[in-house]
């Protein structure tokens, strides 16, 4: 994970790949979970029981099925 130094510290870029499923588009990452993103790939601060419940949906398709939706952003 590329990390970019700021003042009094850095932030991290995360890397975890992008998936569009039922409209709506989102990260997976492996520390922090599914994270909603909006078209042009910046984080979503409203998530609500939908999305909670399409992003649920899509966790449990196959592994192979999960990776049909993977977008580039």
């Amino acid at each position: 994970m590329p990390c970019i130094p700021i003042k009094g510290g850095f932030v991290c870029i995360n890397t975890a790949p992008a998936y569009k499923y039922k409209g709506f588009i989102f990260e997976n990452h492996p520390w922090y979970g599914p994270i909603k993103l909006k078209a042009d790939g910046t984080t979503s601060a409203r998530c609500g029981t939908r999305f909670r419940d399409v992003v649920k949906e899509w966790a449990n398709l196959p592994i192979e099925e999960r990776e049909k939706y993977q977008v580039e952003i």
